[in-house]
């Protein structure tokens, strides 16, 4: 199972935040809510409880222009290179 931000989502976040790129954590699993927990039958959905707890919710909007996208795109991809080099050469990072 590969998660890429763990409990470093809200840092990551922060990160994107001061590049300009809002974000928002996923919404909750409809089997947590408690006016459907009774659909849910006391089953576990562990996958959509991992990606709320995890995952992040990035901009969509149908008017985002090519080079947004490319930006919010190219921004990620430079955090996930950061994150993986200072862990090659050993410093700790939270996400």
């Amino acid at each position: 199972r590969r998660v890429l931000f763990r409990s470093g989502r809200n840092e990551f976040a922060c990160r994107l935040d001061q590049a300009g790129i809002e974000t928002r954590p996923l919404f909750y699993p409809l089997h947590e809510m408690p006016p459907y927990q009774h659909y849910a039958g006391n089953r576990a959905y562990p996958v959509t409880s991992a990606l709320s707890r995890d995952g992040l919710s990035l901009p969509s909007a149908v008017t985002l222009s090519a080079a947004e996208t490319g930006y919010i795109g190219q921004t990620i991809a430079r955090q996930i290179a950061t994150r993986r080099l200072a862990r090659r050469i050993g410093i700790a990072t939270r996400f």
